[in-house]
């Protein structure tokens, strides 16, 4: 679809929202929704041919508006780099490094590299959490590396940071196995009292243990603006399939919300005895919600929100966001409604489900991706914003424009496919969606950087809004030159209400008319349908 068509295909969205009530905020807006899109701007300055910067993440101080970016440079420095915007994301410079030694070695795992998250409380405070560990710990296997979970608070946006452990995993030798590999934290901060901070994340655990009971998605609260963090909870202890990332959302009423999934691990047999013949199928890996009324310290059940899916291949990355103005709650990721589907026969949509009750009871799933009909088109990575009006904004990779199928076999190893950055929004609370928009300016070549042959980062999208702009990062391999060449952090915005485009431009699928005429016409379509109210109205009222 070309840029022509987003534009009649998102105004036509908002004539609906305006005629039919819409959300209060929303309802209210007296501009025509007119998306334009930025050209990308490299973000990241690393000049080393081997630097591989990957699951960029965004986030946007309210007070001041100074834009923030957190990468991991997965092959290099092996740190959390900060990068910096005060004009709205037209230029970058570097920021602090939050950081602190012995602990440097932040992203080691560049197949599953969800190392860090970035958040600003209402205040403009910014907390970013990561994992680490000390280097010289590198050559040992990975059960038996310490690795930390770090939460960094700056209240400069990014320039100095005062870092604290909130999880220290045992570093002794005799230490137990279990509790040592910490990954891919999660932030949230309650928007009423910053005093309360959140992170969550997975403890690795492995079947040749004395005692597993399989892997752990851990939350710790903080009551002291992050200072300090309290004992973790295992959000599903003693599962024999064990939880899966979870992911924390704090609504205006100060609950904490979160989502896990099942890691989808099968006990082995006890020692001598022959494994079954045939071998059982995997489990199905559900996902799973509970909240927390009273800052963590108890929880309701865990209650099934999706059934999942078996493979690793589907069922991942969910984000999980609560609506600033509302009771609504909004799940995203991507998966497949078979729960055995493996790609690429059954290939991969973004799907949202929705609460509009606290989590008490969720909607139906929905799909995200207008082009689901498509065989083969894999949608994977979304992550989700609510902008304070409400509106809610979802962003994914999408393999739909890749000129080499997914799943092809390149030099013996299989291809993920071309990538691009896709958008949409909703302005009915996630029940329909505008016409997906492009984001990236030239599609993303995964034979490049890190995700070559497969090795697939396993990492959201980068994306944070604001009420007139929305605000995208990601790895982008453009500067690369080989297989297995360097990633580099790209952004790019979009204007919700951004100008008219000359006729013609980008016009591929409407056959030649002009932006300006299209526009004309939606809004005298707009005009009329309000004068047909009127006059029914009017109507009525002297017949009354």
């Amino acid at each position: 679809m070309g840029r022509t068509g987003r534009v009649r295909g998102a105004l036509g969205a908002a004539l609906v929202v305006a005629v039919s009530g819409g959300p209060a905020s929303l309802a209210a807006e007296e501009k025509p929704i007119n998306p334009s899109v930025t050209a990308a701007v490299q973000v990241s300055n690393n000049p080393d041919p081997a630097r591989g910067h990957s699951t960029p993440l965004i986030s946007r101080n309210p007070k001041t508006g100074v834009l923030v970016i957190a990468d991991c440079d997965a092959r290099t420095k092996k740190t959390v780099d900060v990068y910096r915007s005060v004009d709205d994301g037209r230029s970058w410079a570097p920021g602090g490094s939050p950081m602190t030694k012995p602990w440097t070695d932040a992203c080691g795992n560049p197949d599953s590299n969800i190392d860090h998250t970035i958040v600003h409380d209402k205040d403009g405070v910014m907390y970013l959490a990561f994992q680490a560990s000390d280097p010289k710990f590198f050559m040992l296997p990975d059960p038996d590396r310490p690795v930390h979970v770090f939460v960094a608070k700056s209240t400069d946006d990014g320039l100095t940071f005062t870092t604290v452990k909130a999880y220290e995993a045992p570093e002794a030798p005799e230490g137990d196995r279990g509790l040592k590999r910490n990954y891919r934290p999660w932030l949230a901060v309650d928007p009423v009292n910053t005093q309360f901070v959140y992170v969550s994340w997975m403890q690795f655990h492995t079947n040749d243990e004395p005692v597993s009971s399989g892997n752990k998605a851990l939350i710790a609260a903080s009551t002291d603006g992050g200072r300090t963090f309290a004992k973790p909870f295992s959000l599903r202890e003693g599962d024999p399939q064990g939880s899966y990332e979870g992911r924390p959302a704090v609504d205006s009423k100060g609950v904490v919300h979160v989502t896990f999934a099942g890691r989808g691990r099968v006990a082995p047999p006890p020692p001598g005895t022959p494994p079954p013949d045939p071998a059982p199928l995997p489990p199905i890996r559900t996902v799973l919600y509970r909240s927390s009324a009273d800052h963590g310290q108890t929880w309701t059940d865990a209650k099934q929100i999706e059934e999942g899916n078996s493979g690793f291949g589907h069922n991942r990355k969910w984000g999980l966001r609560a609506d600033p103005n509302s009771d609504n709650l909004y799940a995203v990721w991507y998966g497949h409604p078979n729960p055995r589907a493996a790609v690429p026969a059954d290939d991969r949509d973004v799907y949202l489900r929705v609460s509009h009750d606290s989590g008490k009871t969720w909607e139906d799933r929905v799909v995200v991706n207008d082009d689901s009909a498509m065989p083969n088109v894999q949608h994977m990575h979304p992550n989700l914003s609510v902008a304070p009006n409400g509106r809610l904004d979802i962003v994914w990779m999408d393999t739909r424009n890749s000129p080499i199928a997914p799943g092809t076999v390149v030099n013996g190893v299989t291809y993920v496919g071309h990538q691009d950055v896709y958008y949409t929004y909703s302005l009915d609370q996630g029940r329909t969606f505008a016409p997906n928009i492009k984001i990236t300016d030239r599609i993303i070549d995964r034979r490049f950087g890190i995700w070559q042959g497969n090795a697939d980062i396993h990492g959201p999208t980068g994306i944070i809004s604001t009420d007139e702009t929305v605000y995208f990062t990601w790895q982008d391999s453009r500067n690369g030159h080989g297989v297995g060449s360097s990633d580099d952090t790209y952004f790019a915005s979009l204007r919700m209400h951004g100008p008219v485009l000359a006729a013609g431009a980008e016009d591929d699928d409407d056959n030649g008319v002009p932006s300006p005429i299209l526009i004309g016409a939606g809004l005298a379509i707009g005009m009329g349908l309000a004068m047909v109210v009127v006059a029914i109205a009017g109507r009525r009222a002297r017949a009354a």
